[in-house]
């Protein structure tokens, strides 16, 4: 009987699972048909939902519940059922997500289609927190399942690793005894061909697309600034006259260095952001190799790969090096976590944060908040705060508190550092960091990553983005003080999200996310290896009769997977954007104004004034230099409620003069002037037409 019983559990499972990948797998094949231009008839994203919650509720009550009901009715049984309600509706609640969080938006089409399927809805709600309550223990045997699957790859690597340092010291023993060089070269040669081969193609495409006509898109307004100080700089202003010094170091100091050597062009400027994001592929692997190997190599492509990290490194802003700043100070942080004891006891341990390693990753860190904090007080390198504070999180844990000691010094530690960090973001921080909850767009930076956004790989296919996701949560052992990587990320990209979503004060810009897509990426890696696992244990094991079968059945895995996963056609081209005007990726505006600023140079007269937006002057300052001169000038500026009687009141100031606004702030946000002819005290004010990205008109 208990293996009849045993039987029909194995069944149920099977059937579960087949629900499950039918519920996922439909949408997806419908997606990606549509991607790869296959003419399919419209489906709306909730009637097919809806329609796959009914299908998928049936299929699970009328094959899976009896299954359930003629064995015994234990926890165990009640688990299988609740975690498979789970699976069904959960899939079902995503394209409300959205809709839910911003119920008052403006889009009254959007809340009149959704409003007859609000009650499907809240009971797909409800039964996705009864299941969740029910599978809470079926979770955590998935859980412990991934991450032994996880363990056991990198006991394997490790294995690996061992034996191929024994060869290497057996092979090169004169350079396996020097100090540096043996060092480095054992590490090297410990990785093997195989991987160091796929590593090297990785960096060398991801490197390819980075160049790819690196300086055809016209800067944005923000790479304006960088773009004229080191042009400053290149002219021989000394260095303390800057007046922009906003990410001077990582940014505008490089980008001087490159006109040096390479001559004054978008290419030069744009290329040590590039080459510093590309570098962080080094810390990034060995971050992740403390996973295992598998998830290393999958986080490196998804780095090199993603649509977001690669048009981030092809503006000239500090976003593109980023990632190789906030890896290595998660390197340090993961090596000196490592050296310290799984439990810490204070008054025998404190002499090991005084060795001359742990002195010096401390020192690195205490320089970078430094910096962060008070040197470049204005760029968003603060973020890199909630790093520190989940690495602060994640040192409790290997705190001994049986001790009383302990007990209390890390409670005045922890205090201590609570404080220090309301008074950073209350002092340094604020212009960036505070509560405001009017009028916010909630939905803007989850979207980002859990919906169908043009910044991730799966754009335009959000139900896988949930599955791995959740997957790479199951895989991170919050609460194993051995391992930090995982609980790492999640705590930062987690706790990054929350603040950019509810106390950020800049504004709603992919960019000010990138900090935290940084994180993300370890994440999915770890999502996908365990959604490989799982895809091997459910069928692959079936062929291990024949090797050869099961080598094949992984690898079909692998690019199924890949291409439900990869929305290839639609993110690649976008990350490598090269036209004018806003970017698929990025949200910013890359406006051509060469053509009016052409215009201008040739028609206008040397008492002519000039009416320009924010853009246009330094877009002129760069491209233009000296072409303003002598001109009087005035700013038009979008939120000042005095804008337009400034126009006017400087056509009637001036007997000849000039209007070019760009598309952005004099067309799209405010349109302050019609495009029409018109007169202003009698003065004829002509409409000449757009040139490129700006429109102009003469008086």
């Amino acid at each position: 009987m208990p293996d009849t019983a045993s039987g029909k559990s194995r069944s149920s499972l099977r059937l579960v699972q087949a629900a499950c990948i039918l519920l996922f797998a439909v949408p997806a094949l419908y997606w990606l048909l549509q991607t790869l231009g296959v003419p399919l008839p419209y489906v709306s994203l909730t009637r097919l939902h809806f329609f796959i919650l009914l299908a998928g509720e049936l299929l699970i009550g009328v094959l899976v519940f009896p299954r359930y009901a003629r064995g015994p009715w234990n926890a165990r049984q009640v688990g299988l059922l609740g975690r498979d309600f789970l699976a069904a509706n959960a899939v079902f609640l995503f394209p409300f997500v959205k809709f839910y969080s911003n119920p008052l938006r403006q889009e009254i089409l959007l809340i009149q289609q959704a409003r007859p399927y609000l009650l499907a809805f809240y009971l797909g709600l409800l039964l996705v927190i009864v299941g969740l309550l029910f599978a809470l223990g079926d979770l955590r045997r998935l859980s412990a399942w991934i991450t032994g699957r996880i363990d056991a790859q990198r006991s394997r690597d490790d294995d690996a690793e061992a034996a191929r340092r024994a060869r290497f010291d057996k092979k090169y023993p004169r350079l396996a005894h020097l100090p540096l060089l043996g060092g480095l070269g054992r590490g090297v040669y410990r990785e093997g061909a195989g991987t160091l081969l796929a590593f090297l193609a990785i960096a060398a495409l991801g490197l390819a697309l980075r160049l790819w006509k690196l300086g055809a898109l016209p800067p944005y307004i923000d790479e304006f600034n960088h773009l004229n100080a080191a042009r400053d700089l290149l002219q021989g202003l000394p260095l303390a006259e800057l007046a922009y010094r906003r990410s001077l170091y990582p940014v505008t100091l490089p980008a001087w260095l490159s006109f040096e050597v390479l001559g004054q062009s978008l290419f030069a400027a744009r290329l040590p952001g590039v080459l510093a994001n590309i570098l962080a592929l080094v810390p990034l692997y060995l971050l992740a190799r403390r996973v295992n190997k598998p998830t290393a190599l999958l986080a490196a492509a998804l780095f090199s790969f993603s649509p977001w990290v690669i048009a981030a490194s092809r503006n000239l802003r500090e976003y593109a090096c980023y990632p190789l700043i906030f890896y290595t100070v998660g390197l340090v942080m993961v090596k000196l976590y490592e050296s310290l004891p799984d439990r810490i006891d204070f008054r025998r341990d404190f002499r090991l944060l005084f060795s001359w390693h742990n002195l010096a990753y401390l020192g690195l860190l205490i320089f970078v908040l430094v910096y962060a904090i008070y040197i470049d007080p204005y760029s968003t390198l603060k973020m890199i705060l909630i790093l520190y504070l989940a690495f602060g999180l994640l040192l409790v844990r290997k705190i001994d508190f049986h001790q009383p000691a302990n007990l209390a010094f890390g409670a005045v530690v922890l205090g201590a550092f609570a404080l220090l960090t309301l008074v950073i973001v209350q002092f340094t921080g604020s212009h960036y960091f505070l509560a405001n909850f009017a009028g916010r767009e909630y939905a803007f930076f989850p979207s980002l990553f859990f919906e169908k956004p043009a910044q991730q790989w799966y754009f335009n296919r959000p139900l896988i983005s949930l599955a791995i996701f959740a997957l790479a949560l199951l895989a991170t052992p919050l609460l194993d003080r051995r391992k930090i990587v995982l609980p790492l990320s999640l705590l930062t990209f987690l706790g990054g999200l929350f603040t950019i979503t509810f106390l950020f004060l800049k504004g709603d810009r992919p960019r000010y996310a990138m900090n935290i897509e940084i994180w993300f990426i370890l994440l999915i890696a770890a999502g996908l290896f365990a959604a490989l696992a799982l895809a091997d244990e459910l069928v692959g094991r079936r062929f291990y009769g024949l090797p050869i079968f099961g080598t094949i059945y992984r690898w079909v895995a692998f690019a199924v997977i890949l291409l439900l996963f990869w929305n290839l056609p639609q993110t690649l081209p976008a990350s490598v954007h090269t036209l004018p005007g806003w970017h698929p990726v990025t949200q910013e505006y890359h406006a051509d104004l060469a053509p009016a600023l052409t215009y201008f140079s040739v028609h206008a007269s040397p008492q002519d004034a000039i009416i320009t937006t924010d853009y246009v002057n330094p877009y002129q300052q760069y491209f233009f230099p000296g072409l303003f001169s002598g001109h009087p000038r005035f700013r038009y500026n979008p939120i000042d409620p005095e804008a337009v009687a400034k126009i006017y009141a400087a056509i009637g100031a001036h007997p000849s003069g000039w209007i070019i606004f760009d598309y952005p702030r004099g067309y799209d946000w405010s349109r302050p002037l019609a495009l029409r002819n018109f007169e202003h005290n009698g003065k004829p004010v002509k409409y000449l037409g757009w040139f490129g990205d700006a429109y102009v008109f003469r008086w």
